[in-house]
């Protein structure tokens, strides 16, 4: 990273901590609208760390969803969180898995996969996002995390624009920085959040690699706001 790069990436931290959004468990979030025992998806939980870490900070309830067996059954044992075993995709079905040797690469995706060399495949049961919430239908989601190595493309592409809208911030990792075939895909949907309705805040050097979305209808900007915002654009997109 050179110079203008390194003043880059550090006008982007600075922005997006004047829009009240902090790291926590690896994620950005806009902590000004999280509120205490509120609910979040947590799609590619992982070791549920963004969970702990939310729950730690705001009581909050959490539907893990995780599609390495491993992982999944390692997942802890919290009255606050639920667990769903499936990757979370374009439809409800199997899709092929492949387990990646780092265990946060896993994919279904083997451009992803194949980065660090793969262990072994599996056929494992998928769920869409909309048929997930409606699962959930008691629940409000408050803040939706998506971390699941190329398939956030599948999920925001095809989820219903009606279940996007429901929620006040989604928290991406996009993975065209891993390999082209991402690219146009990410900014297809990035475009569609854009229109729908979502302000868009980036945190990585690497351009898309963590984004988060802010609900216009639900997270209301001052003019201090807007004006960071602005300001953020500028420099998040000048690369």
């Amino acid at each position: 990273m050179n110079f203008f790069q390194k003043i880059r990436l550090k006008l982007i931290y600075i922005s997006a901590k004047k829009l009240f959004c902090e790291n926590i468990g690896g994620h950005y979030v806009r902590v000004k609208d999280i509120k205490n025992n509120k609910v979040i998806v947590d799609l590619g939980a992982n070791k549920a760390a963004f969970s702990i870490a939310m729950n730690r900070i705001f009581n909050t309830y959490s539907i893990c969803v995780e599609a390495n067996k491993q992982l999944f059954e390692k997942l802890p044992e919290y009255n606050w969180l639920k667990k769903e075993y499936a990757v979370c995709g374009a439809k409800d079905g199997s899709e092929e898995f492949i387990i990646s040797y780092n265990d946060e690469a896993s994919s279904i995706y083997p451009e992803i996969a194949n980065v660090w060399d793969t262990k072994s495949k599996h056929i494992v049961p998928s769920i869409s996002l909309q048929t997930l919430i409606k699962k959930y239908s008691n629940l409000k989601i408050s803040y939706l995390k998506i971390d699941i190595e190329g398939a956030e493309i599948d999920v925001l592409k095809y989820t219903p624009n009606d279940t996007l809208l429901a929620i006040p911030q989604i928290g991406v990792e996009f993975h065209e920085y891993l390999s082209d075939k991402f690219f146009n895909d990410t900014k297809e949907v990035l475009t569609k959040m854009h229109k729908i309705g979502f302000y868009s805040i980036i945190t990585s050097s690497s351009k898309y690699a963590e984004v988060l979305f802010l609900n216009k209808n639900q997270i209301h900007f001052s003019l201090s706001d807007k004006l960071w915002y602005a300001f953020h654009k500028v420099v998040a997109y000048s690369a």
